[in-house]
């Protein structure tokens, strides 16, 4: 670190650090292959009008990955929020980088798009 400010290489230290100790979510990660259930979740979540703007729908394996992390945790929808946001590997199991929008399994939730996710034992 320099300056007190953490640097690029910094993050990727950490990162190999949490690899050599050990973590089950790459583990996991390893091991399962989420991008089975892109197609039935998409199916089942439907095609967004895109005509009337706003932002593009969530990722649904990546909505997957974090109703893992949830219920592997016994987590409420804020906690899980706060920790993807917070913790490097659940940062690395969800794929997601520096910038990250964790709002959204609350948002996935009530917008009804659980049901085909339920349909493999998640939620």
């Amino acid at each position: 670190m320099l300056g007190g400010q953490p640097g690029f290489w910094d993050v990727e230290q950490r990162l190999r650090e949490l690899s050599a100790q050990g973590d089950p979510l790459e583990k996991l990660a390893a091991t399962v292959d989420f991008e089975i259930f892109r197609a039935e979740l998409a199916a089942g979540l439907g095609a967004r009008d895109r005509a009337k703007g706003g932002r593009p729908a969530f990722d649904p394996v990546l909505k997957i990955r974090m109703l893992v992390l949830q219920a592997m945790h016994g987590l409420s929808l804020a906690q899980t929020e706060y920790l993807v946001a917070d913790r490097l590997s659940w940062m690395r199991f969800c794929g997601l980088g520096d910038l990250c929008e964790t709002r959204l399994i609350g948002r996935w939730r009530r917008g009804g798009g659980l049901e085909a996710a339920c349909e493999f034992g998640f939620g």
